[in-house]
């Protein structure tokens, strides 16, 4: 699933396969509506945005003696923002600046993916999602391949606010960041199931940022740390459910915490 993109915006698609057919080289085959500028073998296809028009191409995938076809729809739309609709009719609108969005589509894992790079020194990106019974659950966001802690997050419900740092600006156009995302159900979501550290920060979300990058890069990382997590993960609701009558403990838990964030 590929977002829509804006007219006369620079696009990118990386054309995806499971990771049990890596190896192989992706072939053009038809482009009725010339859409495509380049597609390399490893799958990186630019599109063009020269015109407002939406098409399928069709492309192959050419692997261990087996060639794979693949109809891939692509749309370039003549309003200023990237527009995403997901397979459940989920619109979701993407605004940036000093950000210039290279891709947003969603993943072989059902995870969704933002690419790009910084060219100034407020970069912002505004994620908006028109559902009812959906929500942003996770966001997560990388610099070249590493968890970006200096991101500045504001996560609603159907709303997310990413805050980028600035950079020098020899190193602006060399810089590539990229957002990963996941939509879970309202009745189903736990604020990325950081209960604890939701219960104590709740208008927060820079700490909460960082408590999460800790446990992603530091505890999960750890010999015994998946089941750390997991214990967490089991425990962690009916603390929060005692610590709404005890404001004390509350407090000394949050103190404690603040002299590491």
């Amino acid at each position: 699933m590929i977002a829509s993109v804006p007219q006369g915006a620079q696009a990118f698609i990386a054309l995806q396969v499971s990771g049990a057919e890596q190896g192989g080289f992706f072939e053009l085959l038809d482009d009725p509506e010339q859409l495509v500028l380049d597609l390399s073998s490893e799958g990186l296809l630019q599109l063009n945005t020269a015109q407002a028009l939406s098409s399928e191409v069709t492309v192959s995938y050419n692997y261990n003696n087996t060639q794979s076809i693949k109809q891939v729809a692509l749309s370039v739309h003549a309003l200023p923002n990237w527009l995403l609709t997901t397979e459940n009719n989920e619109k979701l609108t993407l605004v940036s600046n000093d950000f210039m969005v290279h891709s947003w589509q969603k993943r072989i894992d059902g995870k969704y993916q933002i690419d790009g790079v910084i060219t100034g020194e407020q970069a912002l990106l505004a994620l908006s999602l028109d559902s009812l019974g959906r929500e942003f659950a996770v966001v997560k966001v990388y610099d070249d391949g590493e968890l970006l802690p200096a991101a500045q997050l504001t996560v609603n419900e159907q709303q997310v606010n990413i805050s980028l740092p600035m950079v020098d600006n020899d190193s602006l156009s060399s810089r590539r960041v990229y957002v990963e995302l996941s939509l879970g159900d309202k009745s189903q979501s736990t604020d990325s199931r950081c209960f604890i550290a939701s219960s104590l920060y709740p208008q927060q979300p820079e700490k909460l940022h960082k408590l999460r990058v800790f446990r992603d890069q530091v505890i999960l990382k750890a010999p015994g740390g998946e089941a750390i997590v997991a214990a967490y993960y089991h425990y962690s609701p009916l603390l929060v459910e005692k610590l709404k009558n005890a404001p004390r403990v509350k407090s000394l838990l949050t103190g404690i915490l603040d002299l590491f964030l």
